[in-house]
């Protein structure tokens, strides 16, 4: 038996239950886009080996996105907010910076924002399917 408020229609529940869901989940994720250059996706030694060979991998794509599945030890980085954090992750303006996203577009804009703020070693890998092929990585959840 299902319980639903009075004169509502069994599709107005359901979508208001995949609009709560929806919410849920993305105040899970949202967290972690605060932190940024925390351990994301518990690749913090992957991470970290990475930074000290001055590669850092960044996805561009919004937080949904990135839960769905990215390249192992991506920073999410949302390519609207690379301007206010990318200095957090990368310090250093001669490290070398591989972007992706879903086709490579925002991945270029963000790559814009960076060489703007003076970082010289940016590369936009494109999207992730083909930044995976070009890192021989697999995506992972």
């Amino acid at each position: 038996m299902v319980i639903r408020p009075k004169n509502t229609h069994p599709e107005q529940v359901h979508v208001r239950s995949r609009t709560a869901l929806a919410r849920l989940a993305l105040a899970l994720v949202l967290p972690l886009t605060a932190a940024s250059c925390a351990d994301i996706a518990g690749n913090r030694v992957e991470h970290l080996q990475r930074k000290e060979n001055k590669m850092i991998l960044i996805d561009t794509r919004t937080p949904e996105e990135y839960a769905a599945g990215h390249l192992p030890g991506a920073i999410l980085i949302p390519h609207d907010r690379i301007p206010a954090e990318i200095e957090s992750c990368a310090p250093d303006h001669s490290a070398r910076i591989l972007l992706y996203c879903r086709s490579g577009r925002r991945a270029e804009a963000a790559k814009a924002a960076m060489e703007a703020a003076g970082y010289t070693a940016v590369e936009n890998l494109g999207g992730i399917a083909e930044a995976a092929e070009k890192l021989q990585l697999d995506i992972v959840q």
